[in-house]
């Protein structure tokens, strides 16, 4: 239920896929079980939403099931660009260099096998993979005018032998948010909302004496 003082809504952990909940749906083997967490989401301003675990910023990752995380993004949301920052956080754990962290983030469906031949696609929908490990701890997917529809970020850990060893579990740091332009659109650009009829967006205007977008 939406809060009316503090404009945060909770995300419910049960997942749609097509008409059905992952509740509804016949049980599924072991090896095919996925962990949700639920998401609190809060309107920040036009165009600037932030989604938050209700469990913390940190979300423990294993190597035996996907975990699961939903965002929704309302039509009125999909003029600005939908931010994804994944940050391994090796302090919590040893993690091997032979360690990953496989990501996919994707719209209308979630992806519930990570570790397929095509990672990071459902048979209807695409979407977009990324991962982090001990060389490279952090990853960022930016996406400039999302659809508005439930996103679905899935995460699970792999290693490069199959066995994980002692590294079982690992901790990571998804931040997922909508902003109105990327980093305000640098030292020589002005972040500008802009109306088509009804439609509300948000693009980057360069200052005098410079061209980019």
């Amino acid at each position: 239920p939406a809060n009316p003082v503090s404009n945060i809504s909770v995300v419910s952990d049960t997942v749609t896929v097509g008409n059905h909940s992952l509740a509804q749906m016949s049980p599924r083997p072991a090896s095919a079980c996925v962990g949700t967490v639920p998401v609190l989401y809060e309107e920040l301003d036009v165009l600037s939403l932030r989604f938050t675990p209700v469990s913390g910023p940190n979300i423990s990752i294993t190597n035996t099931h996907p975990m699961l995380l939903s965002y929704p993004l309302h039509t009125h949301a999909s003029g600005g660009t939908l931010n994804l920052q994944l940050t391994l956080n090796s302090t919590n754990a040893t993690v091997s260099n032979s360690s990953n962290v496989v990501a996919c983030f994707s719209p209308w469906t979630p992806v519930l096998e990570l570790d397929h031949s095509q990672r990071c696609r459902t048979a209807l929908f695409g979407g977009f993979s990324i991962g982090v490990n001990v060389s490279a701890p952090k990853a960022v997917v930016r996406l400039p005018f999302p659809q508005s529809t439930t996103w679905y970020l899935t995460l699970q850990l792999t290693c490069n032998s199959g066995d994980c060893g002692n590294t079982s579990v690992v901790s990571v740091v998804p931040e997922v948010f909508l902003s109105a332009c990327v980093d305000d659109c640098g030292p020589y650009g002005e972040c500008r909302l802009l109306r088509s009829y009804s439609y509300l967006y948000a693009a980057c205007v360069c200052t005098a004496g410079w061209k980019g977008w």
